[in-house]
């Protein structure tokens, strides 16, 4: 049996086996209903976090949910970490918890190539992010691109930010604690916290609730695999450039890699509380992408 929530999978665990099976499709399971009172709301297995983000809003802006920003996951693959061995369900529902946020967001994303000292940059980052205040978090975001002055292939690391806040907060905070970077108030965007989801994946903030409803226009087809693993010690700079130079032979389609910090609330709950791993000791998660052409 493979139990269908009907978000994405990297791997197609949920609708594929080596032998004769059967799919336990949870389509209809997609109701959201949210209590005001309890600040709680039920959310079907098969609704996505978009769908899930726009309830929310839409109930109430000051309220959130802290999940992934990813809007295609399926509810029901995202919560799911683990089980007892001892026997198997099939969950239709989720009880969640809501954060109250500020009304105020602030982002940001910058590009620096290799030869805008990228290196360094990325080098410090990961001391850096992972020990930021809670209120914000900068991810990474690497790509392999041509460079416009010599037309070779270098990369580009583009730091992506989503801040509680207000701009001159977090140019304070940044000014403490990263000001190689060098944010200034320009480069700055403020906006509701539904509205980073699409601002993280550059897109304009007009359109983020036909992104979260899945109503944007399809993408021509990508095909590629990803793996994630766990960073516990920062990579040095020598090793940064061994992974630079693997990734500028992967010119057309180019590498990519995203890596994500932890810290904050992460760091507050033991490595054995709950079968999840991503807990303290872990600097950060890196997803590395290869894209490919098929035959």
């Amino acid at each position: 049996m493979r139990i269908l929530s009907g978000g994405h999978d990297f791997e197609g665990r949920s609708y594929v086996a080596d032998v004769p099976f059967f799919i336990l499709n949870m389509f209809y399971f997609r109701s959201i209903s949210i209590d005001a009172k309890s600040q709680t709301a039920w959310v079907g297995a098969a609704a996505t976090l978009g769908e899930t983000y726009y309830a929310i809003t839409q109930f109430n802006s000051s309220l959130a949910f802290p999940a992934g920003y990813c809007p295609t996951i399926a509810f029901g693959g995202h919560a799911i970490r683990g089980g007892t061995g001892a026997s198997f369900g099939v969950i239709l529902a989720y009880k969640i918890k809501l954060v109250e946020v500020p009304k105020k967001f602030t982002a940001f994303s910058l590009t620096r190539t290799l030869q805008q000292n990228a290196t360094k940059l990325v080098h410090q980052w990961q001391s850096v992010a992972p020990k930021l205040p809670a209120d914000l978090l900068i991810s990474l975001q690497l790509t392999t691109v041509k460079s416009s002055r010599t037309g070779k292939s270098t990369v580009a690391a583009t730091f992506v930010s989503a801040f509680q806040g207000g701009v001159d907060e977090l140019l304070y905070i940044m000014q403490e604690n990263f000001p190689e970077l060098g944010l200034v108030k320009g480069d700055c965007t403020e906006l509701s916290w539904v509205e980073y989801i699409a601002f993280h994946f550059g897109l304009p903030k007009e359109s983020t609730y036909d992104m979260l409803l899945g109503k944007i226009a399809a993408l021509p087809k990508d095909y590629f695999k990803a793996k994630s693993d766990l960073v516990q010690r920062p990579i040095p700079e020598e090793g940064l450039k061994k992974i630079w130079n693997l990734m500028k032979k992967m010119e057309s389609p180019p590498g990519r890699m995203e890596w994500i910090p932890f810290g904050a609330r992460m760091d507050e709950i033991p490595e054995s509380e709950i079968p999840f791993p991503h807990r303290a000791g872990n600097l950060f998660l890196g997803q590395l992408q290869c894209h490919y052409t098929p035959p």
